[in-house]
């Protein structure tokens, strides 16, 4: 720039070198021209004045930009960096700030990564500990103290029903019971008369007086034996009595022969006989305690299916009270009561409700543990071994995302035409209640293994703008950032297949606040 001062003096000059080199025709035709002008009226000679000192001013102008050597131009000013400017993909965070930032570092190296499979599921009940109780006869309900939504404890009344059905069979019980009763003792008796009648039969080879027969069965129990085989005995007796007295009187020649073998056929008769009635007995006796052994064990049958019948009635789940014949038992009265701690889920009967049977009355559910189901189709299943798996990973995204541990149930067999699947069913603690059947699912199978390769945890992946890249330390205080090729991925780490090397110190956790520093300076190197 010309200063002001200067370049008014160099104008001034220049006008008297313009002047003083002005010829004469120049100034006689300037003189003309004030004449002219002076002759004229008084506005045209304004503007005759006013254009000659425009012209005055263009050409002294021209003649002083002509003369005037130009300024030089200003160097253009040249970008010089800053001695402590970072380059671009490098953050400085110096190590104070690393616990605040929760900066953590891992070493990479190869390792071997459990590649899984995810397969969605579904949150259900645990069917094992599902109970749905029905009536098991045509019952009333009498008077019902759950309803849906409880907590019920182990032992707790839900329900209480009148069944005419239940006390006809406590009824047929108790018949049944009398019945076995009378069968054992028609047993008990044949059995000691046999025993008995043994013992009678043993004594007569003693040869004993009928006075010490009858002495000595007179209070053992013989039942229609005791005459038949007494009477028989006695009868031997006197033939042979009489066999005898008419032997000696043969020999003395006292009687005649005819008579002596008259005795002697009544004796031998009357041996006959009673040889007959004992052998009688014995198989009477014997083939009566088998009849009534027969009757008992029928009797006892009688009992038992009397009893799993009304067992049947009963059900699992109602008071087993015990059968008796006192009147203040009400034979058609059941007690239901809860098999274990759950929560009523289902209660379609109110108080007086007719039910019949097979009727649902009230359903239970155990939400301690909860199953849930998935379906692996033919590409999952080709990729697992479900025969070595016994715990698997599973996550259910509306309550948490953490993924808990479940463990394998059980696989179906064979695959279901409709969906051509192959179910799953593992179970899942629930002690919190916060998993809740019908959530949706997800579940992480285990599959192959991949080995020597570099992974890094899930945590040290940056996603931003369909670029993926980590942050590696390549000093105590300074992180670059690396852009990386990703692999398989698993819940817990990514495999990187290029960007980076073993012995790379990779930033697993942190990555935020390396983010965020490199995105502002980023805003700060375009302003």
């Amino acid at each position: 720039m010309i200063p002001a001062a200067h370049s008014a003096t160099h104008v001034a000059t220049r006008r008297e070198q313009v002047g003083q080199a002005t010829s004469p025709g120049v100034a006689d035709a300037d003189a003309k021209a004030t004449l002219s002008v002076a002759s004229k009226p008084r506005s045209s000679r304004w503007q005759v004045a006013i254009g000659a000192v425009a012209l005055v001013l263009i050409v002294v102008g021209g003649l002083v930009w002509r003369q005037t050597p130009p300024a030089p131009a200003a160097p253009a000013a040249v970008a010089q960096p800053a001695t402590n400017a970072v380059p671009a993909g490098i953050v400085e965070l110096p190590p104070p700030r690393h616990t605040e930032a929760g900066i953590q570092l891992e070493t990479l190296r190869p390792s071997s990564l459990q590649l899984t499979r995810r397969v969605p599921g579904r949150v259900a009940h645990n069917l094992n500990r599902v109970v749905e109780i029905r009536a098991t006869a045509k019952c009333v309900v009498q008077s019902n103290s759950a309803n849906v939504g409880d907590s019920v404890r182990k032992g707790q009344p839900l329900l209480v029903l009148s069944s005419s059905d239940v006390g006809l069979a406590r009824d047929a019980v108790l018949h049944d019971e009398a019945e076995l009763r009378l069968a054992q003792q028609a047993f008990d008796w044949s059995r000691q008369t046999g025993v008995n009648v043994q013992e009678l039969v043993a004594s007569f080879h003693k040869r004993p007086s009928m006075t010490e027969v009858v002495e000595l069965f007179a209070d053992k129990p013989l039942g229609a034996h005791r005459e038949q085989i007494i009477a028989a005995y006695s009868r031997l007796q006197l033939a042979e009595a009489g066999a005898e007295q008419l032997q000696a009187a043969e020999t003395a020649g006292a009687v005649s022969q005819r008579l002596a073998s008259e005795r002697r056929s009544e004796r031998e008769v009357a041996a006959a006989a009673f040889r007959s009635v004992t052998e009688q007995s014995k198989f009477a006796v014997k083939q009566q305690q088998d009849r009534d052994r027969a009757a008992l064990d029928q009797a006892a049958r009688r009992v038992a299916i009397s009893r799993e019948r009304l067992t049947a009635l009963v059900g699992p789940y109602a008071d087993s009270q015990p059968v008796s014949d006192s009147p203040s038992i009400e034979y058609s009265k059941l007690t239901i009561r809860a098999p274990w701690n759950a929560t009523v889920d289902a209660r379609p009967v109110v108080a007086s409700s007719n039910v019949a049977a097979a009727d649902p009355l009230i359903t239970l559910v155990d939400l301690d543990t909860v199953w849930i189901n998935a379906e692996l189709f033919e590409h999952d299943y080709a990729a697992v071994d479900l025969s070595k798996i016994r715990e698997l990973t599973a996550l259910v995204p509306a309550v948490s995302d953490q993924p808990q541990t479940a463990t394998v149930r059980f696989t179906s067999t064979g695959v279901a035409n409709q969906t051509q699947a192959i179910a799953l069913v593992a179970e899942l603690p629930n002690e919190s209640r916060r998993y809740r059947p019908g959530m949706f699912a997800w579940i992480e199978l285990p599959a192959e293994t991949k080995t020597n390769v570099l992974a890094v945890p899930a945590g040290a992946i940056v996603r931003q703008d369909g670029e993926t890249y980590v942050f590696v330390a390549d000093s105590e205080s300074r992180f670059r950032r690396v852009d990386v090729e990703l692999g398989v991925e698993t819940p817990d780490h990514v495999e990187i297949r290029r960007g980076l090397s073993a012995g790379d110190r990779v930033v697993t956790a942190g990555t935020f606040t390396l983010k965020s520093e490199l995105l502002l300076a980023a805003e700060s190197g375009d302003e």
